[in-house]
């Protein structure tokens, strides 16, 4: 920690040199202790593989590349490896990324490298700490990061200091934000990136939140890893003395018959998961869900380090195997759809109170269980005072896990509720769920096209019906769209209707970058579509609505026959043995 202090005190003087003519020295020393306090934090990082201990971020960070986000962009590859250089060209810049892509890691190292590189201050917001906090997002950075009342810090003062600029914001997590609070937060942060507009600005998301639509930002999405990256990652994590296991996880990899898995494997998330899991499953699973199964057999059966055996940690609570997961499962289906994704002990406390209230046959202390989950099963990771999963995908797949292994009756009511928010064509809220419903999918393709699929492809056909002016049907068509691209993309019944919504699509994009205008306000640039593509657009929504209108009771009713004839061929089955 030594290495952290001289930093911390060598930062101190460039502090001083940047802001000392309008801050005193207990500002500037508390600006220091706030750089202090968060590049240790992101220097030092827990991952799904070194789970127990923090270890240095330089030792296991595989650098990763973005593009320009959009199918046009697929060959260009940019690197992250230097922050001066990253925002050299774009000093507002969106990264879109699926679950597990690595947008956190990037913006950990990213803030790291400016301390590093003594480019400007960095500041990170984890964007889901708004969820519950009662201020703006300009109150948070005034109450949490500068402590400005502590400091004796006014209003006038702290925004004098901003508008000089020499910050990077780094804000994380905008598909983490409640659906509450979204729209009051967008604003916010457009407002404020306006405002201080002499600041760099950095925002993360999973795609096709809207937030792409932000018109001064620069849109990027990160690149999945190449063949050499793989094999690069894979040794970056584990120790030099393991090079055997790094050798035979990279022979399975590189099978030709596994091959067809080669895009699971370039998701970093995903492939952490097949590490950690290599010494019990050394096969590549095709399903995602199946990565996630795996993951948890092998963090209840902890390994201590790739070398070890087995080693089988007390579990204080006394639950079973099947117990544990059966809490995961209840737990996180109730805090995903309550937009929790950051839990303190009150909230964890309630929850489980609550499920020994409903689940009688379920018996534990609520710190026992917390200490087995945070400790024995590495599942929760404490941050301060707060928990979280090591990565939001688990929360989402426990979530889906517990819907499909409803009984029937039950599994219906979920679905009717879920179907609520494609029934509102809410496309944040299903957006921010992506990975949820492809999860889904994968383990119940019957029952999500029985109880979603059919029932939204019919609503959407009766509104389409019922709208007098499509030019006014993007929202419609978009959500849609990413509907059927997140479950049912290798669906050929409905490859027909999933082509025409994809064009769509790319016609709306074209048309939108084609039309683009630039202006010039202080020196800031700021984007705009012009009116005349604005009235194209709108022809576009006209053309395509009518068109998707008139496919889909043929995609419906091929869809129907597909589950009719699903059903019929398990009947035959089970009455098979008969006979």
């Amino acid at each position: 920690m030594q290495e952290l202090s001289i930093k911390a005190e060598s930062y101190l003087e460039k502090l001083k040199e940047q802001f000392n003519t309008i801050l005193d020295e207990k500002i500037l020393k508390r600006l220091a202790e706030y750089q202090a306090e968060e590049y240790k934090r992101n220097y030092y990082s827990k991952t799904i593989i070194y789970r127990t201990e923090p270890v240095k971020l330089n030792d296991f960070y595989q650098p990763l590349f973005i593009r320009p986000y959009g199918n046009n962009h697929k060959n260009i590859r940019i690197d992250t490896r230097s922050s001066e250089e990253l925002f050299t060209a774009n000093n507002l810049i969106t990264l879109l990324g699926t679950a597990g892509s690595g947008k956190s890691t990037i913006v950990k190292y990213l803030y790291t490298n400016c301390v590093d590189e003594n480019f400007r201050t960095p500041i990170k917001v984890e964007l889901r700490y708004l969820n519950k906090y009662e201020g703006t997002l300009y109150n948070y950075l005034e109450d949490e990061i500068f402590k400005a009342e502590q400091l004796s810090l006014d209003k006038k003062e702290l925004n004098k200091l901003l508008s000089l600029g020499g910050f990077i914001f780094f804000l994380d997590g905008y598909d983490e934000l409640s659906s509450n609070i979204k729209e009051r937060a967008t604003k916010e942060i457009n407002d404020f990136t306006r405002t201080f507009a002499n600041n760099y600005f950095l925002l993360t998301s999973r795609p096709y939140t809207n937030i792409e639509l932000l018109t001064r930002f620069s849109n990027f999405s990160v690149c999945e890893l190449n063949d050499d990256e793989i094999d690069q990652f894979v040794r970056k994590q584990i120790p030099v003395s393991e090079l055997e296991i790094a050798s035979k996880i990279l022979e399975a990899i590189n099978e030709d018959s596994n091959e067809s898995y080669k895009t699971f494997l370039s998701n970093p998330l995903l492939l952490s998961m097949f590490i950690l899991t290599f010494q019990t499953y050394s096969n590549i699973p095709p399903k995602k869900s199946t990565f996630y199964k795996q993951v948890f057999d092998s963090l209840f059966q902890l390994h201590d380090s790739m070398s070890k055996l087995a080693y089988d940690r007390e579990k204080k609570s006394g639950l079973s195997k099947e117990q544990f997961e059966h809490v995961l499962k209840v737990f996180s289906y109730i805090s995903f759809f309550k937009q929790a994704f950051v839990f303190d002990e009150v909230f964890l406390n309630n929850v489980f109170n609550k499920i020994k209230e409903i689940k009688r046959t379920l018996t534990f202390e609520n710190d026992y269980l917390l200490d087995d989950f945070t400790v024995a099963i590495c599942i929760l990771q404490k941050e301060g005072l707060d928990y979280t999963f090591p990565h939001r995908s688990l929360q989402e797949y426990f979530a889906s896990l517990y819907v499909v292994s409803l009984g029937d009756k039950q599994k219906n009511e979920a679905y009717s509720k879920i179907f609520l928010s494609l029934k509102s064509f809410d496309i944040i809220e299903l957006f921010t769920k992506d990975n949820f419903f492809s999860l889904l999918v994968e383990q119940d393709q019957i029952g999500v096209i029985k109880s979603l699929t059919i029932p939204f492809l019919e609503h959407t056909n009766d509104t389409l019906k019922s709208i007098a002016n499509y030019s006014k049907c993007e929202g419609i068509l978009t959500s849609l769209q990413y509907y059927l691209v997140v479950t049912h993309s290798n669906l050929f019944i409905l490859s027909d209707l999933l082509t025409k919504l994809k064009e769509y699509s790319q016609h709306r994009v074209r048309y939108i970058q084609d039309h683009i205008v630039l202006t010039q306000k202080k020196g800031k640039i700021n984007r705009k579509v012009s009116p005349g593509g604005v009235e194209k657009i709108k022809q576009l929504n006209e053309t395509y609505g009518k068109d998707i209108k008139s496919r889909l009771p043929k995609a419906i009713r091929l869809l129907k026959i597909y589950l009719s004839e699903e059903i019929k061929s398990d009947s035959f089955i089970i009455d098979l043995i008969d006979n």
